[in-house]
């Protein structure tokens, strides 16, 4: 268990007395390498598989979703509890207002489902946010695409710019001539005009893989 907040020792001490296989790591999740922390704690060596469940900061939601997407190649699976608004960030399909650089990560890594919703009424204090559980499940196969670095690189540049068409991100991005950029992307059956928020990932995929050819 990893937890950043020191006054709750002695709580989570308790837990162990009772549950000799729990350890505790006081730190910022954002700053451990899980899964050399498990190999550690618990004395493993070689390949690890593991499921995470969490409670996680929602200032912090997206960094450490991110980080579970990408550096954690033997998660098995995470169930997590969020704010509702990012929950529905990572389920939203393409051309609707939530929809964005995290769904697209997250559906390049993994399968996304909703577990169920938790209305604020269930903590005390009460929250102004409702609250999901949304659970993610690696892909056993991802998309192909003949530079992962680059898709990421893509999708992150055109959701800084979501208001600017595909064509203008694509000669930004590739620095190629905007009118045979124009010429690549309609071959794909795609129109320039579109937006960033209007491809689906194997959308971006295709692109990136014919803007690198």
């Amino acid at each position: 268990a990893i937890e950043i907040d020191r006054s709750l020792q002695p709580v989570l001490e308790d837990l162990t007395a009772e549950h000799p296989n729990l350890r505790l790591l006081f730190s910022d999740v954002l700053e451990v390498d899980i899964e050399a922390a498990l190999r550690r704690a618990f004395g493993l060596a070689g390949p690890i598989d593991y499921r995470v469940c969490a409670n996680i900061p929602y200032n912090i939601t997206s960094p450490i979703i991110f980080k579970l997407l990408e550096q954690c190649p033997g998660m098995k699976s995470a169930t997590l509890m969020m704010q509702k608004e990012v929950g529905e960030r990572l389920l939203a399909k393409p051309g609707s207002k939530d929809y964005g650089r995290l769904t697209i990560t997250a559906a390049y890594f993994a399968r996304v489902e909703t577990v169920m919703a938790v209305s604020r009424n269930c903590f005390y204090p009460r929250p102004d946010v409702d609250s999901i559980v949304v659970r993610l499940v690696p892909n056993p196969e991802r998309i192909g695409v003949e530079r992962e670095d680059v898709l990421h690189d893509f999708i992150r540049a055109a959701f800084q710019k979501r208001r600017k068409t595909v064509l203008n991100i694509s000669v930004d991005f590739f620095g190629r001539d905007k009118e045979e950029t124009g010429r690549i992307i309609e071959s794909l059956g795609l129109s320039p005009k579109l937006r960033p928020e209007n491809l689906s990932l194997p959308d971006f995929a295709r692109l990136v893989d014919a803007l690198l050819s």
